[in-house]
């Protein structure tokens, strides 16, 4: 044993101890045997690793109950909605859909002529009187369709779509709309 500051070594002293040839050889195959039960015992380790992260990857059968429980019920709520809906007999038939779509094709191309012949005669009106569009405006009393915040809807979409994706529970619909 050596003691050098803070670090002890200690080796073996091999000159008491004599390896003949048939103990060398013993020795090294037992180091061979050894060595062989490592690298089988670090390969275990390793399938056992990646075995141990797929499984704590999976939830735990508490988890996977909270999991069930929760779509379980979703899908009482969607089957309780879908019944509700069955039930309450109203189906739209595709001509039915045709002659809707066909209306509110209708009542917003109207609403746009109206809006630009209005707008057209507003901004004659404020030529006339030399005032600024929205002095005439606020003198007539007009509210306009953005300062109402209402959009015209697109060509494109149906009305159902259109009037969920604008709908708002705290909108108040004017009395002036265009």
């Amino acid at each position: 044993m050596s003691d050098q500051s803070n670090q002890k070594i200690y080796w073996f002293n091999q000159k008491f101890y004599k390896l003949s040839d048939s103990n060398l050889s013993s020795v090294q195959k037992e180091l061979d045997e050894l060595k062989e039960t490592h690298e089988e015992l670090a390969e275990s380790i390793k399938t056992m690793e990646t075995e141990l992260v797929a499984l704590e990857a999976t939830p735990s059968n508490e988890q996977m109950a909270q999991i069930i429980a929760k779509e379980e019920k979703d899908v009482k709520g969607l089957t309780a909605r879908a019944e509700k809906l069955r039930g309450n007999g109203v189906i739209v038939t595709p001509a039915d859909k045709e002659r809707k779509m066909k209306n509110f094709s209708r009542y917003r191309s109207e609403w746009l002529k109206r809006k630009r012949l209005c707008t057209d005669m507003v901004d004659m009106i404020a030529d006339g009187m030399e005032k600024r569009l929205k002095e005439v405006h606020k003198l007539i009393g007009i509210e306009t369709d953005e300062e109402a915040k209402v959009t015209v809807p697109p060509a494109d979409k149906t009305p159902g779509a259109f009037l969920k994706s604008v709908a708002s529970p705290t909108k108040k619909k004017s009395k002036h709309q265009k």
